[in-house]
């Protein structure tokens, strides 16, 4: 059985996220500087997030602008309107299929390239791509109630598929390539993202801001830095199934106040420089049954927090321990591990 030396509970809670005073002389490190003194992962950077504020905060003001044309000509388009729309037979672009759709389109896009920027504020649109359908840019669901993106590959840059006060989206099949946050959702709940794919990301999956009820499963994501993120008060998600490879920094990972998740049935393997499962200050989470994380940094990293069940896992061959808890009261049962830390 290997050993791990502990630092001590007073240095972590005193220096991981130390305040600077007023008064002070000189700026203290931030909380993300210190984490890496103590060795530990950081939250994805403030550069990329930033970035993709920037976008959504663009793509709002579009989406608001667009409703206000689309609401003035609403007369002149209800005798074109179709509860099925063909690109390009139809309509040239796929946006402006979605400018001429009614709630419940389904809008079919056929094989080709095609350079957009999609905004979606209308409830339950389908749009569903046939044959090898290309699109460079993104999508942005804004405000919306019901509605599917499915079967496209995306090459977004920056976003791949951004949800944004939405319900009820579903997100599958799609595959995603060289974008920075290949599927992003904020205060947006009920969605379901599956049988996605995506390569040489920094996030597969992100949720952030009160994202809850949404399912992330059997998604496979390799080569990416966080494959599935969740932030900021993200509750009650279940991420299952999903096979996550090459990781750089964590495989799948909880931060800041994210509570009542399931993580289940998940395999994050080989990626010698990261953690499989990591949790930080996020309480009465589930991590089990049936995750395979080996061949690891860590395998399961539970971190200044409380009330988590890791049970029914397997955790083996990784670098540094297979199993760890740092300050705080969790539970462990039923895992297959060799190496375990302050349990």
């Amino acid at each position: 059985m290997k050993t791990m030396i502990k630092l001590s509970q007073i240095f972590v809670l005193t220096a991981l996220f130390a305040c600077n005073s007023v008064n002070s002389p000189a700026p203290e490190a931030t909380g993300d500087d210190q984490l890496a003194r103590l060795g530990k992962p950081q939250p994805i950077s403030e550069a990329s997030l930033a970035a993709a504020r920037a976008q959504i905060e663009k793509m709002e003001q579009r989406a608001a602008e667009e409703s206000v044309v689309i609401e003035k000509h609403a007369s002149d388009q209800i005798a074109t309107q179709s509860s099925k729309i063909t690109v390009p037979d139809d309509y040239p672009t796929i946006q402006a299929a979605i400018n001429a759709a009614k709630r419940g389109t389904k809008i079919k896009v056929k094989t080709g390239d095609y350079y957009e920027v999609l905004s979606i504020t209308k409830n339950n649109l389908e749009i569903t791509a046939e044959g090898e359908v290309n699109l460079y840019g993104a999508v942005y669901y804004t405000g919306v109630t019901g509605g599917s993106i499915n079967n496209f590959f995306i090459d977004g840059d920056v976003l791949g598929v951004s949800v944004t006060r939405s319900e009820e989206i579903e997100i599958e099949d799609n595959r995603f390539a060289d974008t920075r946050f290949a599927v992003f959702l904020q205060r947006s709940n009920n969605c379901t993202i599956k049988g996605n794919s995506g390569e040489n990301c920094e996030s597969g999956v992100y949720l952030q801001e009160h994202s809850n009820n949404n399912r992330i499963e059997e998604n496979t994501f390799d080569d990416c830095d966080y494959p599935i993120y969740l932030t900021l008060d993200s509750h009650e998600n279940e991420i299952s199934g999903n096979v996550l490879t090459n990781v750089g920094v964590i495989g799948v990972s909880l931060w800041f106040d994210c509570e009542s998740n399931e993580i289940a049935d998940n395999e994050i393997n080989d990626s010698p420089a990261a953690y499989g499962v990591y949790l930080v200050l996020s309480d009465n989470n589930e991590i089990g049954s049936d995750n395979q994380t080996s061949n690891n940094l860590y395998g399961v990293f539970v971190d200044r927090a409380d009330g988590n069940l890791v049970k029914k896992n397997e955790a083996y061959g990784n670098i540094e321990c297979d199993l760890v808890q740092e300050n705080g009261s969790n539970t462990f049962i039923k895992n297959d591990a060799d190496c375990t830390s302050g349990i």
